[in-house]
């Protein structure tokens, strides 16, 4: 039985705003080393991270493992890979200078092809990479977080935080591993929405705002201290930010069940473009922004936070206009290759009579 969770809707919504904040944080201010600046990367650091914790809403939302794998990876593929070369290429062709003609851009796809298997080609496309690690691995890490009770899945994600602390702060690597950078994030975000997991959901909200503000205080006043390594991303820190957000959403839920049930079926549409907006925003950024800098001054926007604001808000609505056309273009492709094979097959049968 899948289990939705309405508000992780908004959440990845909102992560996906964070996001194209990170690209746009220089908006905000001139002195990177001043309270607001530093206030609002650390805000918006929270998005990429909160992107690979909800991720691990698929080990927990289903309790029947995959038997089909065959039939899984194929589904994944077409509904992960194809848009993901269809970008990568892209960028590859837009990163190089070979968008100048119809004949460059077709001579180029096979490089473009081959580069996006040894490398990210644009920003934070590298993160479709985990993002398929993810995909490649899960049925398989589903059956043993299946397999372990809560008490087991608890120690696992404390050892690995220990290692992530010792490794970061310390430079200890006995217990390094991939699971102590980005996949840590898969082991919490599937402990947390366990059952048994709720009575520390107070005392996680808690820790979380405790540690935005400490890493906040840490680069303002001491930015030279060793907890300033890896204070994004993956770092200790940020794991208790980003999993005291989360938790903070989920308790959200009972609340925004209460909210009319077209905005949240229209929120939850919206959610389900994220993959291809993180996809297009890059594009969408940087074809748009010399257009958008035009209102700098006008709209009271003189302040760098509210044209930040601004900038944001427009990439991430134009971006979702594009996911859309990609979307209804895919839905015409299928319908049409579906027809095509119906009336093949149709035609096939009336041979045989």
């Amino acid at each position: 039985m899948k289990k939705i969770i309405y508000s992780l809707d908004y959440l990845r919504i909102m992560a996906c705003i964070m996001v194209i904040g990170i690209h746009n944080i220089y908006l905000v201010s001139e002195n990177t080393h001043g309270i607001m600046y530093i206030s609002v990367n650390h805000l918006v650091r929270l998005g990429l991270p909160l992107f690979f914790l909800l991720s691990s809403i698929a080990l927990e939302n289903s309790v029947e493992y995959i038997k089909n794998l065959k039939r899984y990876y194929l589904n994944k593929v077409l509904s992960l890979g194809i848009y993901f070369l269809i970008f990568s290429i892209f960028y590859y062709e837009y990163t190089n200078d070979k968008i100048y003609s119809i004949i460059s851009v077709v001579k180029n796809i096979p490089y473009g092809f081959l580069a996006t298997f040894t490398s990210s080609q644009f920003y934070h496309m590298w993160y479709m990479y985990s993002l398929i690690g993810l995909v490649l691995w899960l049925p398989f890490l589903k059956v043993l977080l299946k397999k372990i009770t809560f008490k087991q899945h608890f120690c696992l994600a404390t050892i690995l935080f220990i290692c992530l602390v010792l490794k970061i702060y310390m430079k200890v690597l006995i217990g390094e591993c991939h699971w102590t950078s980005w996949g840590i994030y898969y082991i919490i975000g599937a402990l947390t929405l366990r059952a048994e997991y709720k009575k520390y959901y107070n005392h996680t909200i808690i820790m979380g705002i405790i540690a935005f503000a400490f890493s906040i205080i840490i680069e303002k006043h001491n930015p030279m201290s060793v907890l300033m390594n890896n204070i994004f991303d993956y770092g200790p820190l940020m794991i208790i930010q980003v999993v005291g957000v989360f938790v903070l959403f989920i308790k959200l839920n009972d609340l925004m069940q209460k909210i009319n049930k077209k905005i949240n079926n229209m929120i939850h549409q919206v959610s389900m473009l994220t993959y291809l907006i993180y996809l297009c925003h890059p594009a969408v950024m940087d074809f748009s922004i010399s257009f958008l800098w035009k209102f700098k001054d006008t709209l009271c926007m003189s302040k760098g936070i509210l044209f930040f604001i601004f900038v944001v808000v427009n990439v991430f609505v134009i971006s979702s206009m594009i996911a859309v056309i990609f979307k209804i273009n895919e839905k015409i492709l299928t319908y049409l290759l579906n027809k095509k094979l119906v009336s093949s097959f149709l035609d096939k049968s009336k041979c045989r009579e």
